[in-house]
């Protein structure tokens, strides 16, 4: 099993929850060491593939979509 996850840099920005079209949330997860949820994955609302990007719990109207993980035109 693969721990050392994967550092992605060139991100979106979203700042409303209502700006996704079919956008799912995981169930809170914990970075590795971590007592308590700090953050949800984002994934396609209707295929179920993802991650396609982040929100920390912390800041939850800051959704972080990754670039490298979704298809735009």
């Amino acid at each position: 099993m693969n721990d050392e996850g994967e550092t992605l840099s060139e991100h979106w920005l979203v700042t409303s929850q209502f700006s996704f079209e079919n956008i799912a949330l995981t169930r809170p997860a914990a970075r590795a060491g971590a007592a308590a949820p700090t953050f949800k994955y984002l994934a396609c609302g209707v295929c179920d593939r993802g991650p396609v990007g982040i929100v920390f719990l912390d800041k939850p109207s800051e959704f972080f979509v990754a670039h490298a993980r979704v298809k735009y035109a």
